[in-house]
């Protein structure tokens, strides 16, 4: 079975979105980062929830959303970067010896995709904003695998 789950810190609103870039655009922007784990398991759900709540998430300043859809609403895009496999990811290892010192967690942990997720929002009207400065200049194609997704906002 799979479980996803994205967590947005509550304190940290939009920021524009030339600050992720080395070149800013004309076009302006802004964006918000969430973290996005898919989690591969067998056994007892509500357990697995218990785990993800003690590990992960921090619940004074992290909202959750554990919807398929996306956590945020009118953005023109999001995109995904996760570390490829076989890559150092020193979050995934902390998570997954946490796990092996439980003891009988009542579930298997199969596998831990994370993913930092970006929601891209166009200030002007006609969403003017294109994904390609971005992946250019927050993606490192030796580490990183990134994923597209286009949302409510985008325009023809």
């Amino acid at each position: 079975m799979q479980y996803s789950i994205e967590i947005r810190n509550r304190f940290i609103q939009k920021q524009k979105t030339n600050t992720l870039l080395y070149t800013p655009l004309k076009s302006r922007g802004a964006y918000e980062q969430t973290r996005r784990y898919t989690i591969n398991y067998s056994g007892n759900k509500k357990a697995l929830k218990n785990f993800v709540r003690e590990v992960l998430v921090d619940e004074v300043s992290e909202v959750v959303s554990s919807s398929l859809s996306p956590a945020m609403q009118n953005f023109q895009f999001y995109i995904d970067v996760s570390l490829k496999p076989g890559t150092l990811n020193l979050e995934k290892e902390y998570i997954l010896n946490y796990y092996q010192q439980l003891q009988a967690p009542d579930f298997e942990l199969q596998e831990c995709t994370i993913a930092q997720r970006t929601y891209i929002k166009s200030e002007s009207e006609s969403g003017d904003l294109l994904p390609e400065p971005f992946i250019r200049d927050m993606v490192n194609p030796v580490i990183h695998t990134w994923n597209i997704q286009y949302g409510t906002s985008r325009t023809s």
